[in-house]
């Protein structure tokens, strides 16, 4: 018996491998003096993997994109000019990719995809709430909500600055937003008209349509206190793309979101025709902050200008002619393409593109051969959430490495578990007689 408790513990710490990642993940998200212990605790699991079964991970078609993503991170913390900007980042970067292994390497068979799906849906709650809590709010932006902005509660101060350095953007909450709401509307749809698929998830049913409508309603409701016009058309666009591709029957209700984008359009006009050095969130601003962003890639092609070193460079290597400087804090390229182009050179871009490209065939792929409508509204509901997200990055940006964002590397990771394990073709299927 004592011959086989080292095997016994390692199988055992595999089998929960999750819940290292979630003791790991607090020390990473917030470096402190522990996390280099939390480091080699994610590493734990990929040693015992290697001992008891001869490899480190599961294989999976983005290894290599994956690989010189972590590379050409490591390469943009030494670029940086202040390690304090750069460490951060790193530790995020690299939290996502063991997030993404994670759920590769655990996902076996439907049930711990519903556990996966589970912890996204209640992260995407906790975000929100949070997000709501913590946001300096726009007071006036599409709508005039600064009336109800001081009725909302708050996180205490130093709580706000323990957490998130006390910027709680409501841009970045809403890109989070954009991310989560779809697979949460799959989610809902299914609960309310999919529950009598054999393989949907049939325990407490009530509780499930209960727990999934609020979590749609605060994730709608703190989208629009955000007024972020980037996630909000990234959303409308997003339903345009269901309607034509998968829900053919929904064409007739394009004009829904199509007067959406119309409305925000017009509404937004002072955003698209603002003058120059008003406002660097108008769309004048981000094609200069786009066009700064350009040169320094061009300057530092195969490198980047390092991780979160855009915030210190952006004005002083090539001031903006187009935006206030005392207005122009800015964090981020407003793009996550040019944004992950500065942060580690063209070469983690081309992997960036090259994970995405990979995910969206792996996810359209295991859309086209499922058979099961849960199967069909999963897969569906993670690739949407995907697109959504991207969208609204093509004018914002979750900068890579910046806390929320291993949690994208979770729908990365399911999408790909999904295709490979053949999880959603191993799903029950209905009895056709019926």
């Amino acid at each position: 018996m004592l011959k086989r408790s080292p095997r016994y513990v390692a199988d055992l710490v595999l089998r929960y491998e999750g819940v290292v990642l979630l003791v790991a993940a607090p020390f990473l998200l917030f470096p402190n003096s522990i996390t280099p212990f939390a480091l080699a605790l994610l590493a734990l699991p990929w040693l015992l993997r290697w001992w008891r079964h001869g490899f480190l991970t599961r294989r999976t078609p983005l290894d290599w994109p994956l690989a010189l993503l972590a590379l050409m991170a490591f390469v943009g913390a030494r670029q940086a000019v202040d390690p304090a900007l750069a460490l951060p980042k790193l530790l995020g970067i690299l939290l996502s990719l063991a997030t993404f292994y994670t759920v590769i390497n655990t996902t076996h068979h439907i049930r711990h995809a519903w556990l996966w799906i589970a912890l996204l849906l209640i992260l995407g709650l906790g975000l929100a709430l949070l997000g709501a809590l913590g946001a300096d709010w726009f007071e006036r932006k599409i709508f005039n909500l600064g009336g109800l902005y001081r009725h909302l509660p708050r996180l205490p101060e130093a709580l706000r600055q323990r957490l998130q350095g006390g910027d709680f953007h409501p841009n970045e909450i809403a890109g989070m937003i954009s991310l989560f709401l779809p697979l949460s509307l799959a989610m809902w749809w299914g609960a309310w008209r999919r529950s009598s698929d054999p393989a949907w998830p049939q325990r407490a049913l009530p509780a499930q349509r209960l727990l999934l409508t609020l979590i749609v309603a605060i994730l709608g409701s703190v989208l629009l206190l955000t007024q972020s016009r980037s996630a909000i058309l990234g959303l409308l666009l997003t339903a345009g793309v269901v309607a034509l591709v998968w829900q053919w029957r929904l064409v007739v209700f394009l004009p829904v979101p199509g007067a959406g984008v119309y409305w925000l359009l017009r509404d937004s006009s002072q955003w698209l025709l603002a003058q120059p050095g008003a406002d660097p969130a108008n769309l004048v601003g981000r094609m200069d902050i786009w066009q700064r962003a350009l040169l320094a890639v061009a300057d530092f092609p195969l490198t980047g200008i390092g991780l979160g070193t855009f915030r210190r460079l952006a004005i002083a290597y090539a001031p903006f002619f187009d935006v206030d400087p005392v207005l122009a804090d800015v964090g981020h390229a407003h793009n996550i393409f040019l944004q992950t182009a500065l942060d580690m050179g063209i070469p983690g871009l081309v992997a960036y593109v090259a994970v995405l490209l990979l995910v969206a065939g792996m996810g359209w792929s295991l859309y086209k051969r499922t058979t099961s409508p849960t199967g069909r509204l999963l897969s569906a509901g993670l690739l949407t959430s995907l697109l959504a997200f991207h969208i609204f990055s093509l004018t914002d940006a979750v900068a890579p490495g910046a806390k929320p964002v291993f949690t994208l590397w979770m729908f990365v990771g399911m999408i790909v578990a999904l295709g490979q394990a053949n999880v959603i073709g191993n799903l029950p299927q209905r009895d056709l007689k019926t």
